[in-house]
């Protein structure tokens, strides 16, 4: 669950909070339309590839972080992505890279 600029939080299927992340300071905010979609996105990539919630969740956080730093939804430069990446967790997929 997101809480804005103050980070987010992670929750169990118990309802148990597992994890808290804060958000980063930012120097200066452009817009925020996408941050959202960019904290889902990064949390169910992480998710799917086999990562913990709580593995993934300060990356999240930190991602929709910094789309608050470009105009718009997407980056100008789509080379923006490539720090985020991380490689899959199931190397026995096919195609995935190890």
């Amino acid at each position: 669950m997101t809480h804005g600029g103050e980070g987010a939080v992670a929750w169990d299927a118990g309802g148990h909070c597992v994890a808290r992340a804060p958000a980063p300071p930012l120097a200066r905010i452009v817009d925020t339309v996408g941050a959202g979609d960019a904290f889902s996105g990064m949390m169910l990539a992480g998710l799917t590839q086999g990562e913990a919630a709580e593995a993934v969740l300060d990356r999240a956080v930190a991602f929709a972080s910094a789309s608050c730093g470009w105009r718009g939804a997407l980056p100008a430069d789509p080379a923006v992505y490539a720090r985020w990446r991380t490689p899959p967790v199931h190397a026995d997929i096919e195609g995935a890279t190890p």
